[in-house]
Protein backbone atom coordinates (compact mmCIF):
# COMPACT_ATOMS: atom_id res chain seq x y z
CA UNK A 1 0.00 0.00 0.00
CA UNK A 2 3.01 2.08 0.67
CA UNK A 3 4.75 2.20 -2.56
CA UNK A 4 1.08 2.49 -4.17
CA UNK A 5 0.81 5.33 -2.34
CA UNK A 6 4.39 6.72 -3.39
CA UNK A 7 4.13 5.90 -6.49
CA UNK A 8 1.38 8.05 -7.13
CA UNK A 9 2.43 10.86 -5.56
CA UNK A 10 4.93 10.58 -7.85
CA UNK A 11 3.69 10.74 -10.85
CA UNK A 12 1.56 13.84 -9.78
CA UNK A 13 4.30 15.95 -9.02
CA UNK A 14 6.26 14.81 -12.16
CA UNK A 15 4.59 17.20 -14.69
CA UNK A 16 3.08 15.18 -18.23
CA UNK A 17 5.29 16.33 -21.15
CA UNK A 18 3.31 19.11 -22.97
CA UNK A 19 5.00 19.09 -26.26
CA UNK A 20 6.28 22.08 -28.23
CA UNK A 21 4.90 25.80 -27.32
CA UNK A 22 3.14 27.18 -30.50
CA UNK A 23 6.30 29.46 -30.91
CA UNK A 24 8.31 26.64 -30.91
CA UNK A 25 6.04 24.39 -33.84
CA UNK A 26 6.39 27.54 -36.03
CA UNK A 27 9.81 28.26 -35.61
CA UNK A 28 10.43 24.07 -36.18
CA UNK A 29 8.59 24.65 -39.13
CA UNK A 30 10.11 27.49 -40.42
CA UNK A 31 13.31 26.66 -39.71
CA UNK A 32 12.51 22.95 -40.80
CA UNK A 33 11.29 24.39 -44.46
CA UNK A 34 15.18 26.83 -44.34
CA UNK A 35 17.46 23.13 -43.64
CA UNK A 36 15.33 21.35 -46.57
CA UNK A 37 16.10 23.68 -49.02
CA UNK A 38 19.91 23.83 -47.91
CA UNK A 39 20.33 19.79 -48.71
CA UNK A 40 20.00 19.55 -44.97
CA UNK A 41 16.87 16.66 -44.78
CA UNK A 42 18.01 15.02 -41.56
CA UNK A 43 17.53 18.27 -39.57
CA UNK A 44 14.63 19.11 -41.80
CA UNK A 45 13.29 15.90 -40.78
CA UNK A 46 13.73 16.27 -37.07
CA UNK A 47 12.72 19.68 -37.09
CA UNK A 48 9.48 18.90 -38.82
CA UNK A 49 8.70 15.90 -36.60
CA UNK A 50 9.15 18.29 -33.68
CA UNK A 51 5.99 20.61 -35.12
CA UNK A 52 4.10 18.02 -36.06
CA UNK A 53 2.98 17.16 -32.10
CA UNK A 54 -0.34 17.34 -31.40
CA UNK A 55 0.37 20.63 -29.18
CA UNK A 56 1.03 22.60 -32.26
CA UNK A 57 -1.45 24.56 -34.07
CA UNK A 58 -3.53 22.26 -36.65
CA UNK A 59 -2.36 23.55 -39.75
CA UNK A 60 1.20 23.89 -38.68
CA UNK A 61 0.99 20.11 -37.48
CA UNK A 62 -0.36 18.96 -41.01
CA UNK A 63 2.17 20.36 -42.92
CA UNK A 64 5.07 19.56 -40.69
CA UNK A 65 3.95 15.81 -40.62
CA UNK A 66 3.54 16.27 -44.66
CA UNK A 67 7.15 17.18 -44.75
CA UNK A 68 8.17 14.76 -42.68
CA UNK A 69 6.79 11.81 -44.20
CA UNK A 70 8.12 13.20 -48.00
CA UNK A 71 11.53 13.31 -46.60
CA UNK A 72 11.48 9.52 -44.88
CA UNK A 73 10.24 8.56 -48.51
CA UNK A 74 13.52 11.02 -50.02
CA UNK A 75 16.10 9.31 -47.30
CA UNK A 76 17.58 5.91 -47.88
CA UNK A 77 17.33 4.19 -45.34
Amino acid sequence: MTRMLVAVLISLSVPAFAGPSKEECVEAHGKGQDAKESGKLSLAKKLFLTCAQPSCPQLVQGDCARFADELSRLQPS
